[in-house]
């Protein structure tokens, strides 16, 4: 009996973040699916298997994330059924920005008209926002710490960032400095 139980167990996955890192991550649940799913229809482009994000503030996977409850701390390892690829984000400098705006939310409110504004612009293709002020949903707390310190992110508002443009815009970089793209789960 204890052979079968063991068998049925998830395999740990090792979390190698650092503080100031990005994690995006990729869920199978029914509104996982369906952010994925709005997604590939508004950037068909891009790995759209990414469907929630979080910024890293330590070495054991406790995140800061926008969530229905609001911006708060979390773990990547309470995603469950979820697989993750933490973004490691090279400046020192940029990490310790990135941390430090991301805190400065802590409490702030789930961005419930954004995800409305996001839902439209999938549908009909235009970017109308709708948005309370200092609300956010995960990827636009993302974009929002990255644009903080700097980091490019093309042209978009953080209102309309969705969580493939994330992990599209945080593409690893090699000793080339060229971009190598996050890993397909598929």
């Amino acid at each position: 009996m204890e052979e079968k139980l063991l068998t049925m167990m998830p395999p740990l996955i090792l979390f190698t973040g650092q503080p100031g890192d990005i994690v995006v991550f990729h869920g199978h649940a029914f509104f996982d699916r369906l952010i994925q799913f709005g997604q590939r229809i508004h950037h068909p482009q891009l790995e759209a298997q990414w469907n929630h994000v979080g910024i890293v503030i330590d070495d054991v996977g406790t995140i800061i994330e926008a969530r229905v409850g609001g911006v708060q701390l979390g773990n990547v390892y309470d995603q469950r059924g979820s697989e993750f690829f933490v973004i490691s984000i090279p400046d020192d400098a940029q990490r310790a920005g990135i941390l430090r705006f991301a805190r400065s939310r802590l409490g702030r409110k789930y961005g419930y008209l954004e995800m409305v504004s996001l839902g439209l612009s999938i549908m009909f293709g235009f970017k109308f926002g709708f948005m309370r002020r200092g609300a956010y949903v995960c990827s636009g707390l993302a974009a929002s710490c990255m644009m903080f310190v700097s980091i490019d992110m093309g042209d978009d508002d953080p209102l309309f960032v969705m969580p493939c443009q994330i992990a599209h815009w945080s593409c690893v970089r090699g000793e080339d400095g060229l971009p190598k793209p996050i890993p397909s789960l598929h």
